[in-house]
């Protein structure tokens, strides 16, 4: 780049005004004793060469007369004229180099920042798979639940498709979950879900779900909520398990409860009529 300038420092010397100026007054002057000289001719003066000499030495005089007026009125202008183009295309040549250098800098810039944001894609994508592939191997259903409005699905893993419903009808159909709730257990969900919403308390509630096919089964869903970067409360990341089979057996734990209740309770009257 330095040695760029250099070299064109140089040649703008080489060119400078001065020189095709001079050289455009040297051309005038012998252009109007050539012309002067063939006129002499062109009218019969060709025989008389003393007057050949005359008209050569007129010739030089006009010039010697003419070159100030054309110099003030002519070469001087144009050599200024000049002199600002040479500078403008100078100035003009810098500025394009400088911009050049910019591009060039801003370009490697870009490609740089090009190859790191593909590198992070790429390994944000390897993480998602991951995480997609995790999640879809628990037994467990996991879920994203926004925290505006009403409260909307963003997020649902495909164990859900076990209560007989795909995964997009969740996602488009908002009041499925509501609506699939059993009429007793959707004041206190709601409750829970109302109160995590204003205090960004965890949400932990044991509820009932209809499938399709009109069969009752026992969810326990725990979540927490996720704030953004300001810290308002964006939406509820989520677990739902199945305890149908544990609320069966603790149903069946209370009735044999209440059957050796019962039998301890019969036994201890017969005891006491004997005595």
């Amino acid at each position: 780049m330095p040695e760029e300038n250099t070299t064109r420092s140089n040649y703008e010397e080489l060119t400078a005004p001065k020189h095709p100026v001079l050289r455009l007054v040297i051309i005038v002057a012998v252009s109007i004793v050539s012309v002067e000289t063939i006129l002499m001719f062109v009218f019969n003066r060709m025989s008389r060469q003393l007057m050949l000499w005359e008209d050569i030495l007129d010739g030089i005089l006009l010039t010697v007369l003419v070159s100030p007026v054309l110099y003030l009125y002519l070469f001087r202008p144009m050599s200024k004229y000049i002199v600002a183009l040479s500078e403008a295309q100078g100035l003009l040549q810098r500025q394009h180099d400088i911009l050049e250098e910019e591009v060039r800098l801003r370009t490697a810039e870009l490609v740089e920042q090009n190859e790191y944001l593909t590198k992070l894609l790429q390994e944000l994508q390897e993480a998602e798979e991951k995480y997609h592939n995790l999640v879809d191997r628990l037994p467990s259903i996991t879920y994203t639940l926004s925290l505006e409005g009403e409260g909307k699905l963003m997020f649902v893993s495909p164990q859900i498709e076990q209560i007989g419903y795909a995964v997009k009808e969740w996602l488009e159909t908002p009041d499925l979950i509501h609506e699939r709730m059993h009429p007793e257990d959707r004041d206190h969900v709601s409750q829970a879900l109302k109160r995590s919403r204003e205090t960004g308390e965890p949400f932990s509630c044991d509820y009932r779900l209809f499938t399709r096919a009109n069969e009752v089964r026992w969810f326990h869903d725990e979540a927490t909520v996720v704030c953004d970067r300001v810290g308002k409360m964006s939406y509820l990341q989520g677990i739902m398990l199945d305890v149908t089979e544990k609320k069966s057996m603790e149903a069946e734990l209370v009735e044999r409860r209440k059957l050796v209740d019962q039998q301890v309770a019969r036994r201890t009257e017969q005891l006491e009529r004997r005595v």
